[in-house]
């Protein structure tokens, strides 16, 4: 998706609306996760002054695995974005969006605010229990029994054991 820049300035208001989708198919987000649906884009380019500005959101659905019990989840997403736009190079703390050739590659665009706005972690809820670290069992879906008999601590959580026997010196 290639917009021409010079046809906002021609467009009523100095606003150049934006609609479309973008394929993310050949994005890899590893261990099986993906996009389900094509990246709805809809927004506007406006110049103001010799100042271009473009407000976009953009929605999809992702197919990830939970962080924590491996369980697939569907999830919605709906972002927006907002860049400066230049036809002339910016200063090197600039955040402005280089345009050289008067064009804006709105799909590379998308698809960098995208990736890099997705959550580090993702639960199928967020009370997930987990699975169990002896048997691999979902501890959302059934009681294996193995948490209650590891540790001391109430949680159950092995790792703890080990800090029972600490001497932190007299409590007086």
């Amino acid at each position: 998706m290639r917009i021409q820049l010079e046809t906002v300035s021609a467009s009523p208001g100095g606003r150049l609306p934006i609609a479309g989708e973008i394929d993310f198919g050949f994005v890899d987000l590893g261990r099986g996760q993906r996009f389900i649906t094509p990246v709805g884009v809809q927004g506007a380019i406006s110049k103001r002054a010799d100042v271009l500005t473009l407000d976009y959101n953009a929605r999809f659905t992702l197919l990830l695995s939970c962080d924590r019990c491996l369980a697939w989840v569907e999830r919605d997403f709906e972002m927006n974005f907002s860049h400066v736009l230049t036809l002339l190079k910016p200063e090197e703390d600039s955040e402005a969006i280089f345009c050289p050739d008067g064009q804006l590659d709105m799909a590379t665009l998308c698809v960098d605010d995208v990736l890099t706005s997705l959550p580090r972690r993702t639960l199928c809820h967020p009370d997930c229990k987990g699975l169990c670290p002896e048997c691999g069992a979902s501890l959302n879906s059934e009681d294996c029994g193995h948490r209650q008999q590891s540790g001391d601590r109430p949680d159950g959580d092995p790792r703890w054991a080990a800090l029972k026997n600490l001497n932190l010196g007299d409590e007086n």
